[in-house]
């Protein structure tokens, strides 16, 4: 915690019963408090309020020197603001909790500050979840034993604590996080859980409610224990049934994008220029009370401008990673009092690999959390706010810390351009869907044929061997590594389309990359820029069979420029390697056609012709096997 002054107290209690063998149980003292926090969920972009009541009952003069034992501590806890219709919009009907809070224990001689922190867990079990006004969740934990070692006036405070909530739907399917979108350090790895951080109010009062420890009394005799009488059987609850959830089926979804301009502040106080495209896939309608499932949102981000590329530039060929910060401003009736609620979706784009002067060009991917509206109506997504992190290792780290995890981070943020008419992205109708069943066709009656004198044979029909088939089109982004005499990462970029045959899974299409630069080392010191283009030879051709993509496709690598120092060592239009390259490639996670996935593989570099004279010198350095490529497919 910070320094004391700054600190907002509440006693929980100061002792709770005296051991075994005294002469009298000391007196005790009913305690209760209110506080008020502001507390930070997930997908939220402002903090909520959230009023925590504490009762316990505790010793009023524990005695020195003799452990209190722990005492009971019963907790209710009321959230306020947008809360329930967050808590609502992802589709919770029951919410749990448990909260994670370290005490500061004030009392002399107890350590050699005079503080001591304290554990105090509480638990909250399965609730019903309200979607509208506050909701309240009640629940019960344990003060650890403690033991003052001399007399005086001690206290028990905290201001912070930490939350982590399930969420469970209408079946009691617990509902997913997303990668801890909100920033909280996780109070623990479960990925089921909500993480939120809770600080204490300004406005709460110092309250400060204790006992004071008295000098131990001489033990009496032991009492005669009196028979525990033996509890009556608890009844076994009868269980509540799941309720049954009608399935719906699912619109088709359908690509929704805008383009938005923005000036950025750097980190240096210059300002440059972004343009921001976003693109989500929402369905032409959505139904009340269903799950949406998670929505994609992807954005493709251009910063520009010589301001940019100077503090850019100053990273070298430190690779470094680049996120963005969007806010999405959901409306919708009902969900909240203004029909409005700001979602935080995070991009993630990975490391950056980018040559000296170029602009940043980057696709970042998140997800809109899957998200259940109340009421029929008109639904729209816009695009409210909108930043970059950029996160780097750094340059002089502390001794003893490791490179790759001292990380230093610079935000920048962005303002939308005056120019811009309307942030909006999607609009979509909500209402009420009932599937109409298909009738059941009454088989008609084979008639009797009539025998025909001399009936001329039918030729029988030649089974048709054509399939149905379905073409996608994709954005394709992604890297190769090069792992031979010249090393390095090698930025990808393009397009590709597929055509797959439903009835056999087979897969025919192409991809076709955008020529690239690429800073690369050879011989592990020697820098080098090169200028790639991967001209496709052959078509892709694969399978799809249970969410698993596998292809492949040949392209002829060519080197139009190779540069060291800025010095042009090699190239030329006919410089290239003598035998294409396949990649084989398969996906490395659930591949389905309407949202993409991501695609990894090796591919080898044959011998080089035609780069003028240092052809001999370059072409051992490049040719190889075993190098990586990932790709990214992501819908058009």
């Amino acid at each position: 915690m910070s320094h004391l002054s700054h600190r907002r107290r509440v006693a929980i209690a100061a002792a709770a019963m005296v051991a075994a063998g005294l002469s009298a149980s000391p007196a005790v003292a009913a305690t209760h408090t209110t506080l008020t926090y502001s507390c930070l969920y997930p997908y939220l972009l402002e903090p909520q309020p959230l009023t925590l009541s504490l009762d316990t009952t505790a010793p009023a003069q524990p005695p020195v020197g003799i452990p209190t034992g722990g005492w009971s501590v019963h907790a209710s806890a009321v959230a306020g603001g947008d809360t329930s219709s967050a808590i609502g919009l992802i589709g919770a009907a029951t919410v749990s909790a448990d909260m994670k809070a370290v005490a500061s224990v004030y009392a002399p001689g107890i350590t050699s500050s005079g503080r001591l922190a304290v554990k105090l867990p509480i638990s909250f079990p399965k609730q019903p979840a309200s979607s509208n006004g506050d909701f309240t969740l009640t629940g019960d934990g344990t003060f650890p034993s403690l033991t003052y070692p001399q007399a005086g006036q001690p206290s028990i405070t905290f201001d912070s604590f930490t939350f982590a909530w399930k969420a469970q739907d209408a079946s009691g399917t617990d509902i997913p996080n997303i990668d801890n979108p909100d920033g909280v350090p996780p109070s623990d790895p479960d990925p089921l859980t909500f993480d939120v951080s809770c600080t204490l109010s300004p406005a709460s009062q110092n309250t400060t409610i204790s006992g004071t420890p008295v000098p131990t009394p001489t033990p009496a005799p032991t009492p005669t224990p009196t028979p525990t009488p033996t509890p009556a059987p608890t009844p076994t609850p009868v269980p509540t049934p799941t309720p049954v959830v009608t399935p719906v089926p699912t619109p088709t979804p359908t690509p929704k994008q805008v383009t938005l301009t923005y000036q950025c502040v750097l980190p240096n106080g210059a300002s440059a220029p972004v343009t921001a495209t976003f693109r989500t896939e929402t369905s032409d309608y959505v139904a009340v009370g269903i799950p949406t499932g998670l929505t994609p949102l992807d954005v493709d981000v251009a910063l520009t401008g010589p301001d940019a590329h100077a503090y850019l530039d100053a990273f070298g060929s430190t690779p470094y990673r680049v996120t963005t910060q969007t806010v999405i401003k959901v409306s919708a009736p009902g969900i909240t009092s203004s029909n409005g609620l700001n979602v935080k979706v995070p991009g993630t784009v990975g490391t950056i690999s980018r040559a000296p002067g170029a602009d940043l060009s980057v696709l970042a991917s998140g997800k809109v959390p899957s998200l259940v509206y109340p009421q029929s109506g008109s639904g729209s997504y816009d695009v409210t706010s909108f930043g970059l992190v950029v996160s780097y290792p750094d340059p002089n780290p502390a001794a003893g810390t490791s490179p790759e995890t001292a990380d230093l981070t610079d935000t920048i943020a962005c303002s939308l351009s005056p120019e811009v008419q309307s942030p909006r992205l999607v609009v979509f109708p909500i209402g009420s869907f009932t599937p109409t069943p298909t009738p059941t066709p009454t088989p008609t009656p084979t008639p009797t044929p009539t025998p025909t004198p001399t009936p001329t044979p039918t030729p029988t029909p030649t089974p048709c061997s054509c399939e149905p088939d379905i073409t996608y089109g994709y954005d394709v982004a992604g890297s190769a590594t090069l792992k031979n005499l010249v090393k390095g990462s090698l930025p990808l970029v393009g397009t590709a389309h597929e055509q797959i045959f439903v009835r056999t899974g087979k897969v025919t299409g192409d991809v076709a990359f955008s020529p690239t630069t690429a800073s690369l080392k050879a011989l592990g010191f020697l820098p080098v820029t090169a200028s790639v283009a991967l001209v496709p030879t052959e078509g892709l051709t694969g399978t799809l069979i249970s969410n698993k993509l596998t292809a492949s496709t040949k392209v002829r690598i060519k080197l139009p420029s190779i540069k060291a120092f800025g010095i042009q060592l090699a190239g030329g239009a006919n410089c290239q390697a003598t035998q294409a390259s396949t990649i084989a490639l398969a996906s490395t996670n659930p591949f389905a056609p309407l949202s993409g996935g991501t695609l990894a593989g090796t591919f080898a570099i044959s011998n080089l012709s035609g780069c003028g004279a240092l052809t001999g010198v370059i072409s051992p350095l490049t040719a190889g096997s075993g190098n990586a490529i990932s790709l990214k497919l992501t819908p058009q």
